[in-house]
């Protein structure tokens, strides 16, 4: 079974390295394990929130943030974060350079559109970042995922990956973080409900739990 291993905007922004942005505690502590995981797969995969600094969803008030946004593919207020080319755009270190994955998906650089998944731009999903395509071209079954934030990016690119239905989709928890503890209960407590549902999407604890050999091998 080809296995692909998916880094979900590990940059900068999201750590306490840029506080004035986003920062989840822990965030520039999964770095270890996303490294383990990828051990475990052919390919690597990572994906960067990319943003422009006159976007539609930007708040410099503090009190707006999460507030509700009326746009197509924008649909809450956010302070200012992973501007392209500032250090918070930047991947945690530790992590490969951004040349050495197998494929890396840009999203969020148009200034009306902020998607939280890595597999499409759009919110109706007509407009495929082609990851997906990527990993069916390389023959993927099984997609080992980590990243941040948990209840937000993380699990969008989960939804989107479980609802294509070709992949074995494994969420490992020691490789990503949640921005609020409700975030994580939410989110463990959804792919609990997707399994019910038939989709093949589980959680694991680490790495170590995933009982197979590198594809690389």
């Amino acid at each position: 079974m080809i296995t692909a291993s998916l880094d979900v905007d590990v940059q900068n922004t999201f750590t306490a390295r840029c506080p004035d942005e986003l920062p989840i505690e822990g965030g520039d502590r999964i770095v270890y394990e996303l490294n383990r995981q990828a051990k475990k797969a052919t390919l690597r995969a990572v994906s960067k929130d990319t943003h422009a600094p006159h976007a539609v969803w930007i708040t410099t008030n503090p009190e707006e943030i999460t507030a509700p946004l009326d746009y197509p593919n924008a649909d809450k207020k956010w302070n200012s974060h992973a501007m392209i080319g500032t250090y918070g755009w930047q991947l945690i270190e530790g992590l490969p350079r951004v040349e050495d994955y197998d494929i890396v998906v840009y999203k969020g650089l148009e200034p009306s559109l902020h998607p939280y998944g890595a597999c499409y731009h759009t919110y109706d999903r007509k407009v495929s970042t082609g990851l997906l395509e990527y990993f069916v071209a390389n023959g993927v079954e099984r997609v080992i995922v980590g990243g941040l934030a948990m209840e937000f990016c993380v699990m969008q690119t989960l939804r989107e990956m479980a609802d294509y239905g070709k992949f074995e989709v494994i969420l490992n928890l020691a490789a990503t973080r949640a921005l609020t503890p409700n975030g994580f209960d939410e989110t463990i407590k959804e792919i609990a409900e997707r399994r019910k549902q038939g989709q093949n999407i589980r959680v694991i604890n680490n790495i170590d739990e995933l009982e197979i050999k590198s594809d690389k091998e």
